[in-house]
């Protein structure tokens, strides 16, 4: 009977803390889990999860607290000081402060301006054209070889994590987060 007692406390002991374990637990710089993602921002905004996860696969990694000076742009969406102004996170793209940054790294502060944006650009243009202008701005948009290299990289993503799980190509790739 005690052997019982102590299987079945840890059995539920393991789907307590399922998510520690399986490391869903996003860290500082940890790729989060769809649901610190906040898929209800992908949701709101009419996204197919797998695209938005292909994006962010090709923009940070899954890093929450990636940095590209160039832009420049911050987390996990790599969103810049102009669009947070756009969509009313920040006040000021000009004068960013220690908090516009913060901010900016926040997941779901960051999730919600890079799905809008996203959303936007593929109610307005072809898919295609959608995923260049994300990478260089609506304004900035051409088709040159950094535009082109970006589309396939993220189209490439999206096909994958459209696969079903059990498939080699997925397994080979080490697909488990992004």
């Amino acid at each position: 009977m005690g052997f019982i007692f102590i299987g079945l406390a840890a059995v539920l002991f393991f789907f307590m803390f399922k998510q520690q374990l399986s490391g869903g637990v996003s860290g500082e710089g940890k790729a989060p889990s769809l649901n610190d993602l906040n898929e209800e921002k992908i949701n709101k905004y009419g996204l197919d999860r797998n695209f938005v996860r292909a994006i962010i696969k090709v923009e940070s990694n899954g890093n929450t607290k990636a940095f590209n000076p160039s832009g420049p742009s911050y987390g996990l969406m790599q969103i810049t000081p102009i669009l947070a102004q756009t969509y009313g996170l920040i006040s000021d793209a000009k004068n960013v402060t220690q908090n516009d940054i913060a901010l900016m790294y926040d997941v779901s502060y960051n999730s919600e301006v890079g799905c809008r944006f996203i959303s936007y650009l593929t109610k307005k243009y072809p898919k295609e054209t959608a995923i260049q202008m994300y990478n260089l701005g609506e304004a900035g948009y051409n088709s040159g070889k950094r535009a082109t290299t970006y589309l396939g990289k993220v189209l490439e993503w999206d096909r994958i994590y459209h696969l079903p799980w059990g498939s080699a190509e997925r397994a080979d790739r080490k697909l488990y987060v992004y």
